[in-house]
């Protein structure tokens, strides 16, 4: 899959990250957490290369997975009560942690102008925190249980968890949003023509997929 690099611009660049604690109901977490398994069973006997992505090979991911597009409208009227704006979906990601699985550090794409991580399963023998580096070059850490959603900038913030994951298996829900007054609503679903449908089917060429100078430049 080819698509063009640009450089995103936008003028509202953001510095907030804190946890919301019991946002998604257990139920539905362990809901969300037997389909992301079953997507995970399927696309292995399907192509066992698929839902590898580089870096991350010990473990599953996949983009906009049903059950987790779903969750992104069934939490937005909470998310947006708790922000006190209107949101538009970009975009989800989901990801099963395997043992060794790693999470370096990052920046996200013009997409992820309201990222929310979603703990959906985790493994109860390890916390594996969440690292969000501040303007200032603070470095804020997080342990999230079941439920529990952390809210922050992912393309503004640069991101990430120390050292390996130790534990058996985690789940890992990412939940994209764009201000709908702000200056990224072209990021509508993340420019595909409705949600639920596949990355291929993004009908705008602002992906941005490397974002190695801006991660360098705020971590230097």
């Amino acid at each position: 899959m080819e698509f063009n690099t640009v450089t995103m611009t936008y003028t509202s660049e953001k510095d907030f990250a804190f946890v919301e604690q019991n946002i998604v109901d257990k139920e539905v977490c362990r809901f969300v957490a037997q389909e992301m398994r079953l997507l995970d069973d399927m696309i292995s006997y399907a192509n066992p290369a698929l839902g590898k992505e580089p870096g991350q090979e010990e473990s599953f991911s996949w983009y906009g997975p049903l059950c987790l597009e779903t969750l992104s409208l069934h939490v937005q009227p909470k998310l947006e009560k708790i922000l006190g704006r209107t949101l538009i979906p970009s975009y989800t990601y989901g990801r099963i942690y395997r043992f060794n699985g790693r999470l370096d550090k990052h920046l996200d794409r013009r997409s992820s102008e309201y990222t929310v991580s979603v703990c959906i399963e985790k493994d109860s023998t390890h916390d594996w925190e969440l690292c969000v580096q501040r303007p200032n070059k603070d470095v804020n850490t997080f342990k999230l249980d079941v439920g529990d959603m952390l809210i922050y900038p992912g393309r503004d913030l640069v991101h990430w968890r120390e050292g390996g994951f130790r534990g058996k298996e985690q789940i890992q829900a990412f939940l994209q949003y764009v201000d709908a007054n702000g200056d990224s609503t072209d990021l509508k679903w993340d420019g595909r023509p409705r949600m639920g449908l596949e990355f291929g089917s993004t009908q705008t060429q602002d992906h941005n997929l490397d974002r190695e100078q801006d991660l360098q430049s705020k971590i230097s």
